[in-house]
């Protein structure tokens, strides 16, 4: 009856299910034991519990339903059964009722007499109990190791259906994923030949399963291109490596890039039978990368031109650029710099205490206050301060700074310009020189003046008084008051009288220039005829004309006969005319 039950088992359908191997089980226990109950349950020993319970189908129709597959006992709170489990070892039950120890059963539960438990062990732990009650005679050893025997087959075979479940599953769920893949994924053999394609490939390539499968890579797709993909499978087959690669391939009259993941696949002694060739079409990731590499290529020649337009106008500016990393404390100078400050490139260590060296010491606590509250306050400045050469020339500097802070606010960098002003600065120290020099000329020229005024004024002075006498004389003369004149000396006396009046208008106008100098000539405007005006201007010169023998004679337009000016200052512009045209007429 053994040897019949275990060919029983062996030789279930493939298509078995675990419950049909279970029942099949538990009824050759019962079978073989002549018991009428029997159950079979799974254990986690690292959990301390029963995974899967199963009851045969007697037991089942006795009243076993309470106690079934829903419920999963924690095995330190089971009854006598798991005795077998907790100390490891097969137990014999032959009058169930009279233990002292036994659990009371549930409500409906089969009774029980007698109870056989053995436990299957595997790698040192007891991974299922089965157990059979209701034999008519006591147990003995020969029912045992029965019980014993088909538990162990049963659980083999069990675990393997599990495993043939779970990887029947597995393969499921990667061909689902395989088929699911847009690439072109194929299983091919050292000769090119393809052993599996995804569905999907097949469409892309326009192929039925029967066009692909057993045949050759070379013979569906005749090029270089797959002359180098075959060599690349038998390199993967031979070596066992993966590798990559990207070729064109010519598809419908156009030329589409692959990128081609060849792995190798192993069969149950794990050697190398087949490479798996998932192939992606790349062809606009390519055109895509081809543009992008076109555009920083592009890029990368404006930024070098810009850097180059940038170089020159600072260079032709005379401008020097750094920046100093304030984390690392490295400061990085171009050429410029090193000509601003008169450092040979030798003698810079790249560090903040080098630009300090060459800061005049009377500048440098002020330019040190500066960076601090910019990497504090975090603020743009610009300042100016002296350096000094090794040859110990001093030179000025003008100075523009920006600091960089990361996302924690903390400084990072402090980047600035640099350019010489020491020519400016000359500049301007010449230019308050001359500014000094032209004030004290100022002060000079307006001293100069003062004393031209009073010159002026005394001269004035000295003038009119003898000048007053002189015409008063000429018009007591005139009035006879010494003695009546003929007619050639009243002439004399009135031309004496017409000069001494114009040469205090002389004196006056001596005096205007002051005023106009001044800007306080006041002009005396009055209604005036112009014959009076012109007749008292050629009297004035009219004896010059005389001595040189000149004739002088008066003609007025009648329709111009009176003016509205200031006739002394016309009087003199007359005069000045007519003078200038006596001295420069020949005689």
């Amino acid at each position: 009856a053994l040897q019949r039950a275990r060919l029983h088992l062996s030789t279930l359908p493939p298509d078995a299910t675990l419950d049909d191997l279970l029942q099949a089980a538990l009824h050759e226990v019962e079978v073989v034991t002549e018991s009428n109950l029997s159950f079979l349950h799974f254990l986690d020993e690292s959990q301390g519990a029963v995974v899967l319970q199963s009851w045969s189908s007697s037991a089942l129709a006795q009243g076993c339903a309470l106690t079934g597959k829903q419920h999963h006992p924690i095995i330190g709170e089971a009854g006598l059964w798991a005795e077998c489990v907790r100390e490891r070892t097969p137990k014999l039950y032959s009058d169930y009722a009279a233990l002292p120890h036994r659990a009371t059963l549930p409500d409906g539960h089969a009774p029980l007499n007698r109870l056989l438990a053995a436990p299957v062990e595997r790698n040192g732990c007891i991974v299922a109990v089965v157990g059979v009650s209701g034999k008519a005679t006591d147990y003995n050893d020969q029912d045992l190791q029965a019980v014993a025997l088909l538990a162990t087959e049963t659980w083999d075979i069990a675990l393997r259906k599990r495993t043939e479940a779970a990887l029947r599953e597995s393969e499921g769920r990667y061909r689902t994923l395989i088929e699911s893949q847009e690439s072109i994924i194929a299983a091919v053999d050292a000769d090119g030949v393809y052993r599996y394609m995804n569905p999907n490939g097949m469409q892309l390539l326009a192929r039925t399963p029967t066009e692909i499968l057993g045949k050759k890579l070379l013979d569906l797709f005749p090029s270089a291109a797959s002359e180098r993909q075959l060599h690349s499978i038998r390199q993967v087959i031979a070596s066992g490596q993966g590798l990559t690669l990207e070729d064109p391939f010519v598809r419908d009259g156009a030329v589409r890039w692959y990128r081609t993941n060849i792995q190798p696949l192993r069969n149950s002694d794990g050697q190398v039978t087949l490479a798996l060739v998932n192939a992606v079409d790349v062809t606009e990731r390519k055109a895509t990368q081809r543009i992008l590499e076109e555009r920083v290529h592009q890029r990368t020649a404006e930024i070098e031109s810009m850097r180059q337009r940038l170089e020159l106008a600072t260079r032709a500016a005379n401008i020097g650029i750094w920046d100093w990393n304030c984390q690392t404390g490295e400061m990085i100078w171009d050429d410029q710099m090193l000509r601003l400050y008169g450092v040979p490139s030798e003698s810079f260590d790249r560090t903040i205490d080098s630009w300090k060296r060459c800061v005049h010491p009377a500048d440098l606590p002020h330019q040190l206050t500066l960076i601090e509250t910019a990497l504090h306050r975090g603020r743009e400045f610009e300042t100016e301060f002296r350096v000094v050469w090794p040859d110990g020339s001093e030179h000025y500097l003008k100075a523009y700074v920006i600091t960089l802070f990361d996302e924690q606010e903390h400084p990072t960098r402090m980047i600035g310009v640099n350019y010489n002003i020491t020519l400016t600065k000359q500049a301007a120290q010449m230019l308050r020189q001359r500014e000094d020099t032209l004030r004290l000329a100022n002060l000079e020229l307006e001293r100069a003046v003062r004393i031209k005024d009073d010159f002026l004024a005394s001269m004035s002075h000295e003038l009119r008084t003898p000048l007053t006498g002189i015409l008063g004389m000429s018009e007591a003369l005139q009035f006879a008051n010494y003695g009546e004149l003929n007619e050639r000396q009243r002439r004399a006396v009135e031309n004496i009288e017409g000069s001494g009046r114009h040469l205090l208008a002389l004196i006056n106008d001596i005096l205007d220039i002051s005023k106009i100098e001044a800007d306080k000539l006041e002009l005396q405007l009055g209604p005036t005829a112009v014959s009076e005006i012109c007749e008292a201007s050629l009297q004035i010169i009219k004896g010059m004309a005389e001595k040189k023998r000149q004739n002088v004679h008066l003609a007025i337009d009648p329709i111009c006969t009176h003016l509205l000016c200031d006739a002394r200052r016309l009087t003199q512009i007359l005069v000045n005319l007519f003078s200038n045209a006596v001295k420069f007429t020949p005689e």
